[in-house]
């Protein structure tokens, strides 16, 4: 049996029209890494997604005791964590990975040029990124368990690309990953590598540093922004085809195929299991720098 691997992706954007975030929601990913992410533009409107749509956040995940990190603005969830930057170092050119989960995984830029630490964070310089090493303990962790969680504080310092650029990827190319929150013009994507494609979009206005959770389990993706949940989608799928040998990269991928994401990136955190809706609004009343 030869099994079809598509990837799939959930919009947020402060856009007018649904067509910009070029959803695919059926059929092959297109392969053009000049074609705003490689899926193909396809006007949507709403209803029409692969699915129902979930907008009750007890329909998506209940709430569960979690172990807490304290810090100066508050208590953070730990229980899942299997990756952390915290973007604190304030020089240099490495972001340690602080989550305590088996080997540290640092992401490093190629030189301190290509860095500017600001208050509780960092920008790229010079269209480069941060990569680490093969995430190896990140994707074992998630095809474990089959469920995940990428959480990004971040905020748009220079006026959005047309372009999709990489907040955080889980890849080697812009169209080769595992996950990625990446962001277009006022447009924000959660895209997920699962075994069949879906697609769904709400509004948002960016607006200062943002917090962005995108979570998979049970057949439900969903989206949050600044603690409050903004779409979930029904899909069937597993994690089980992540790869191994891919890098965690910061404003870009590795191969610098997308323009560079044009702001500051102030925490980064990646889980191995589906945070409660509970848990995403602790994590955002924490603040991004705890």
């Amino acid at each position: 049996m030869v099994r079809r691997v598509l990837r799939s992706a959930v919009c947020v954007f402060a856009a007018t029209t649904v067509g910009a975030c070029g959803l695919t929601l059926s059929g092959e990913l297109g392969g053009d890494p000049s074609n705003d992410g490689g899926l193909e533009d396809r006007s949507v409107s709403e209803g029409s997604v692969d699915g129902p749509l979930v907008t009750d956040e007890a329909s998506v995940e209940s709430g569960t005791d979690a172990a807490i990190d304290a810090g100066p603005y508050g208590t953070r969830v730990k229980s899942g964590l299997v990756a952390l930057y915290e973007m604190q170092e304030g020089a240099g050119s490495t972001l340690n990975d602080t989550s305590g989960f088996g080997t540290p995984l640092p992401a490093t830029f190629a030189s301190a040029t290509d860095v500017s630490w600001v208050k509780g964070g960092v920008s790229a310089l010079n269209n480069n990124l941060a990569s680490t090493a093969a995430g190896t303990k990140v994707s074992q962790a998630v095809k474990g368990t089959n469920e995940v969680s990428v959480e990004v504080w971040a905020k748009f310092t220079s006026t959005p690309l047309i372009q999709y650029a990489r907040l955080v990827t889980f890849s080697t190319t812009g169209d080769n990953y595992n996950i990625a929150v990446t962001s277009k013009q006022t447009e924000f994507w959660f895209y997920l590598l699962t075994d069949f494609p879906v697609g769904s979009e709400t509004l948002v206005t960016p607006s200062g540093i943002m917090h962005f959770v995108g979570t998979f389990k049970g057949g439900v993706k969903s989206f949050y922004v600044n603690g409050a949940l903004k779409v979930a989608i029904t899909q069937t799928g597993t994690l089980a085809t992540w790869s191994d040998t891919h890098p965690l990269s910061f404003f870009n991928s590795q191969a610098k195929d997308r323009p560079m994401f044009p702001g500051e990136l102030h925490l980064v955190a990646l889980y191995s299991r589906a945070l409660s809706a509970a848990e995403i609004a602790q994590n955002y009343a924490a603040g991004p720098n705890p």
